[in-house]
């Protein structure tokens, strides 16, 4: 049995796929099955879906109007979108699209709503982002946003006259050859695809709602994804502009929590920036019943993805392990992440206490010996659809030092870095690439 399949065996997921392109040639292996109800086999050719890998395709389709002359990244996005509103007057009026592209837009970032099967979804969405507040001000900090891919969404259709879903066919996807990425169920239904899962067996909710599928709504092989991240190793390949490919993965804000998957944002890609070391480029994504983790090197002229068909598992038990092995033979090596101090330090944990809440998420934390006791709770609507392990999680906080710590989910040995910080008196903490509002 190879790595990839011990690995994706020990995870608990059914199946997944591992792939590499390294100068053009590529490695692939699938393990597992694709449905556990069907015993359907996964495949090198099986189609997952990408979740927020997708971000990476919205930022690579404005990219592609700014090199046409359509759309400056640094005009307000009124300018385009007369009627874009959300409640805060100033991020009305000042909010850019290099400010969604970098995830510094403060615009609360976790509205998922479905707003049906029309073409006119991405509109509606845009719409009812009028009572949407702010978790920090135009511009202060980074936190992500799924929102603000959405709003991109929207923009590339008023400035292309086209559906979101037809500009990535006729500007992206089908340029560079991708017959098997998919963004609606009608194109999928006929495909090997793979059925979401958890922990407990098949997952049955479709979450790709068309409203939301510029932040995450794409579906594809691992074979696409990496002919898609060719187009950015070969400095956009002719397609999107050397200058254009270059921006993207310059960085453009540096990251309040640099502990985790990246240290800076580019222009829609994670950045890993490490003094005297390549620059590496990713981005990483999470539906309820799929994962999927896309890491390149483009001074090696490499790249290589993890799809897995389950969510509530940890993939990067699976991801970063491969990746280490495969950048280890370039000569690259990742930071190494955080660990859970021997003995925690002596800190005031009634600092960092209270409730911390973003749309879809709410986070109680209290002290609790030497540590800080919490509960993570999914507080969007459709939560209620959702097994309950996805909804309600308790999480334990270490402190590494005052204002940074450790956290882990209970039952799962994952250590995810926190920081707590503070902006013009207003506390933050920053975990998951979210910046979290203090609440109470």
């Amino acid at each position: 049995m190879t790595d990839f399949e011990e690995l994706v065996r020990a995870s608990g997921a059914p199946g997944g796929v591992f792939a590499v392109r390294h100068g053009g040639e590529v490695r692939e292996q699938a393990w597992g099955l694709a449905n556990l109800d069907t015993g359907q086999p996964m495949t090198t050719g099986t189609i997952f879906e990408i979740a927020s890998v997708s971000k990476i395709y919205t930022a690579t389709l404005a990219m592609l109007l700014a090199d046409a002359g359509k759309l400056d990244l640094d005009r307000p996005i009124r300018h385009y979108l007369p009627d874009f509103v959300v409640a805060d007057e100033q991020a009305t009026a000042t909010v850019t699209a290099r400010h969604l592209l970098t995830h510094t837009s403060g615009i609360d970032g976790d509205k998922l709503d479905d707003h049906g099967r029309g073409e006119d979804a991405i509109e509606r969405y845009v719409a009812a982002c009028a009572s949407l507040g702010q978790v920090h001000p135009v511009g202060a900090t980074q936190s992500y946003c799924n929102t603000g891919f959405v709003i991109l969404g929207r923009l590339i259709e008023v400035l292309t006259g086209l559906p979101w879903s037809d500009a990535l066919r006729d500007l992206l996807t089908g340029p560079l050859g991708l017959a098997h990425t998919f963004t609606l169920p009608e194109e999928l239904i006929w495909q090997r695809l793979a059925a979401p899962h958890t922990p407990t067996g098949i997952l049955r909710v479709w979450d790709n709602a068309r409203s939301t599928a510029p932040c995450g709504g794409i579906s594809a092989t691992a074979a696409d994804v990496l002919s898609f991240a060719g187009l950015h190793l070969a400095d956009g390949a002719g397609l999107l502009t050397a200058a254009s490919a270059r921006a993207m993965r310059e960085p453009q804000v540096a990251l309040p929590n640099p502990y985790g998957e990246a240290t800076h944002w580019g222009l829609g890609w994670k950045l890993t920036v490490q003094p005297d070391r390549p620059l590496v480029i990713g981005h990483g994504g999470a539906n309820y019943g799929h994962q999927a983790r896309l890491i390149c090197v483009p001074e090696h002229d490499f790249a290589a993805v993890v799809l897995i068909n389950a969510g509530g598992v940890d993939i990067d038990s699976v991801a970063r392990p491969l990746f280490d092995k495969e950048l280890s033979a370039l000569g690259v090596r990742l930071p190494p992440g955080l660990e859970a101090p021997e003995r925690p330090p002596a800190v005031d944990l009634t600092r960092h206490a209270g409730t911390f809440r973003t749309l879809a998420f709410e986070l109680s934390l209290e002290p609790d010996g030497g540590a800080l006791e919490g509960v993570l709770r999914l507080v969007t609507p459709d939560a209620a659809q959702l097994p309950g392990e996805h909804t309600t999680r308790p999480i334990t906080f270490l402190p590494v030092r005052d204002g940074l710590y450790v956290s882990r989910f209970a039952g799962e040995q994952r250590l995810t870095p926190a920081v707590f910080f503070a902006i013009d008196g207003q506390d933050y903490l920053h975990i998951g690439g979210r910046a979290f509002l203090r609440a109470g």
